[in-house]
């Protein structure tokens, strides 16, 4: 019996220990003016200050695209992404920070502006580091949950005007 209680109890240890441990005091979070600052940056067109965002050696893991590596392709990203006719909105779901690394998660959105209708959201994840007193994102990635898809026709093709009344009708299309 005494066995047995051992085994119950053992999963409850580091519950225990983490309960009475260094764990009672709450983690920090980054703060606002860090997590804004790429959308304040973006939905004000300035590219240097998306880029600047980052540390020197971030990276953007795109879902479906190759990593943007360095300050320099940062930059290049941002000046491809950035419009006068979008806007970029985040709203973060989570957010701690412990010693010189911070961790957000959340949803982004981005919305024609000019249509007033959203083309595209998704979930992000970014991991901070803390540089010479800032917190900038050392790494970025993101998931599309939605993209607004491109129009694609299937009205049939339009039928040139008969020449002559004896000209045979088009095959039937199948």
């Amino acid at each position: 019996m005494t066995m047995r209680l051992a085994l119950l109890a053992m999963p409850l240890v580091p519950c225990l220990a983490l309960a009475t441990g260094g764990c009672t005091s709450r983690d920090e979070q980054l703060p606002d003016s860090a997590v804004t600052a790429l959308e304040r940056a973006f939905n004000s067109g300035d590219v240097a200050a998306c880029a600047a965002v980052y540390t020197d050696d971030a990276e953007i893991i795109p879902e479906d695209g190759p990593v943007v590596r360095g300050h320099q392709a940062i930059t290049a990203y941002f000046k491809d992404q950035v419009a006068r006719e979008i806007s970029f909105g985040t709203e973060t779901s989570f957010n701690a920070a412990r010693g010189d690394i911070g961790v957000e998660q959340g949803t982004y959105r981005i919305r024609d502006v000019q249509r007033g209708i959203d083309v595209e959201y998704g979930e992000y994840l970014n991991v901070w580091r803390k540089v010479n007193g800032e917190w900038r994102a050392f790494r970025s990635m993101f998931n599309v949950t939605m993209a607004q898809r491109t129009g694609i026709s299937v009205a049939p093709e339009e039928e040139a005007p008969e020449t002559s009344s004896s000209a045979s009708p088009p095959p039937p299309r199948s």
